[in-house]
């Protein structure tokens, strides 16, 4: 009788010991689950975003940098990516394409797509940049939609910099007939040395293809 009473208490002590530890763990993580669930959760693509508002204010006292990203429309998702991602960094950006998009947000820069548009698509920017931000920010990031960028880090480099001195930082293509190309590079960054529209309409129409 003894032995029966000591196991039958034995089982509901172990069977309570189970209990709160199944209870503790559905607690902790159910928790953790809702907390990652959270952090995993991307803004909606559908999410409104007033066009010219930067997502992160910069107090940091670093050089402002406005980014353009060079896309097509067949290209929407890597261009959506970036949005949601290394581009939210940027003091402001804006997406270069062939058609208007006012979800990213893009500009419709040439009427067809193609590498030999390629110049026509960058003179285009670079008219419509100096004309609309050209004296708001610092320097002026250029990247290609399958780029990702660590902008905070990009902005401790050109720290070291004056930003009232022209500057170029990239890899300069040299074509055939000797001219700087920089409409194919996969990434550069300026200050304004283009900031007068004349110096930009005075630029040849030439093809990278």
């Amino acid at each position: 009788m003894f032995f029966y009473r000591q196991r039958h208490l034995l089982i509901s002590f172990l069977i309570g010991v189970l209990i709160g530890v199944s209870t503790i763990t559905y607690v902790f993580v159910s928790h953790n689950f809702v907390r990652l669930e959270r952090f995993l959760t991307l803004p909606s693509w559908d999410q409104p975003e007033r066009y010219g508002e930067p997502v992160y204010g910069n107090t940091s006292g670093l050089p402002r940098v406005f980014c353009w990203i060079t896309t097509m429309p067949s290209n929407l998702i890597k261009a959506m990516a970036v949005k949601r991602t290394w581009a939210r960094r940027c003091d402001q950006y804006l997406f270069i394409s062939s058609e208007q998009n006012s979800d990213l947000p893009s500009i419709a820069a040439v009427s067809l797509e193609g590498r030999q548009l390629l110049w026509n698509k960058t003179k285009f920017a670079l008219t419509y940049i100096a004309k609309h931000f050209g004296d708001r920010y610092d320097y002026f990031y250029k990247a290609d939609d399958d780029t990702y960028a660590f902008v905070d880090n990009l902005k401790r480099l050109l720290r070291r910099f004056n930003p009232e001195t022209p500057v170029l930082f990239g890899q300069v293509h040299m074509v055939s007939y000797q001219l700087a190309c920089c409409c194919d590079s996969k990434s550069h960054i300026s200050k304004l040395w283009w900031q007068d529209n004349r110096m930009i309409h005075n630029l040849p129409d030439i093809f990278c293809g």
